[in-house]
């Protein structure tokens, strides 16, 4: 059920996002059905589907309605429904930095990307200094809830513990890049593949600030995958890696 609402957003949010920069209705619904296959039938989304998941897989649904909340922020007038999305947004913020340690990370780059501006936007300082004050209240409530539990200062030394038993000290970016291989596979190169076939069709789209719309929301989407570098023994795959198998793997 969580992969299924997850995969549904990502087809309205991909569906959205090519609305906002110009192509047609049918155009935007042929190409949203198919961006959102990966959720599905990836070997990383079929393995929550089994008898387990964990609190990120909760938090897939959380960041897909960040994203869209985001979009939706971006491309309204001001007015009553632009403050009705922005109080989605740092709402959603609050409750994805207590759902999983990803929050923080998708929270900083929005702190980051609202106050410098990208792909063309305005800086939007008042919404950054927003998203800051929601996650650090998200941040308040876990001590507290966890102070609570087992006392102040087992928690913070529990916390820090974690970080540094997970940092990038202890992984390894050859089992980080062959995890990907091994979750998404062909994935990748039709990525590629799509990205050379999509560049030759930009005339379609408009061009406008709404363009750097898109690029505003590849970019937050792209932050959580920096959680992988930062813990990247957590995010490393603890496989052996054959040489001779290496391409193979990648590829199947």
């Amino acid at each position: 059920m969580i992969g299924c609402v997850t995969s549904i957003l990502i087809l309205i949010l991909c569906y959205f996002l090519l609305r906002s920069t110009g192509y047609a209705p049918l155009t935007s619904s042929a190409a949203s059905l198919p961006a959102s296959l990966i959720s599905i039938f990836s070997r990383e989304a079929l393995l929550p589907t089994g008898l387990t998941y964990w609190a990120h897989y909760l938090y897939q649904v959380i960041l897909a309605l960040s994203l869209l909340a985001v979009l939706k922020y971006l491309i309204s007038p001001s007015g009553r429904t632009r403050e009705v999305h922005l109080f989605s947004l740092l709402t959603l913020t609050f409750c994805g930095a207590l759902t999983e340690w990803t929050g923080y990370i998708f929270n900083a780059g929005l702190v980051l990307l609202f106050w410098f501006g990208a792909g063309g936007c305005r800086a939007d300082r008042k919404t950054s200094f927003y998203i800051f004050i929601s996650t650090g209240l998200a941040g308040i409530v876990t001590i507290a809830h966890l102070s609570a539990a087992i006392g102040l200062s087992p928690a913070i030394n529990s916390l820090l513990h974690r970080f540094v038993d997970r940092s990038a000290s202890t992984g390894s970016v050859t089992l980080l890049i062959y995890g990907y291989g091994l979750s998404y596979g062909l994935f990748l190169l039709l990525a590629v593949g799509i990205s050379a076939i999509s560049s030759f069709t930009r005339g379609h789209a408009q061009k406008s600030q709404l363009s750097g719309v898109l690029v505003f929301v590849f970019l937050a989407a792209c932050i959580p995958l920096f959680e992988n570098v930062l813990m990247l023994q957590h995010g490393s795959t603890k496989v052996h890696i054959p040489s001779s198998n290496y391409i193979f793997s990648l590829l199947c």
